[in-house]
């Protein structure tokens, strides 16, 4: 009898797991939104930051890499082992895993920072 209802109970975290992703979906889609906002308004009024309340809302760039395929991990490794002739060095190592990262960019992101009064 115990074994029905934790599996009872299983499905039913499992249903308000579902329910709550698909609810902290929509909110950081919300967040996103609300963001963007901030950002265009900080934007049009070339501005850094602003104050609100006991909090400063500040625009910074932040560098973002784009995410590789695995397909295109595969070939850069290849080239770059080609290259240096298939040698085991820690040169070689770092250019793998340079090799492995996206494209880098860069980002408006929001930084929140707590103020004393």
């Amino acid at each position: 009898m115990s074994i029905q209802r934790d599996l009872d109970e299983l499905y039913s975290l499992n249903i308000e797991i579902q329910r709550l992703q698909q609810t902290i979906r929509e909110y950081r889609k919300q967040k996103s939104t609300i963001e963007q906002r901030v950002i265009g308004f900080l934007k049009n009024q070339e501005t850094h930051g602003v104050r609100y309340n006991d909090q400063a809302v500040l625009l910074e760039n932040k560098e973002l890499r784009n995410k590789k395929k695995k397909t295109e991990k595969i070939s850069d490794i290849a080239s770059v082992l080609q290259r240096h002739g298939i040698q085991k060095s820690d040169k070689l190592l770092n250019d793998i895993l340079e090799a492995q990262r996206g494209k880098s960019t860069t980002n408006n992101v929001l930084k929140i920072v707590k103020r004393n009064n």
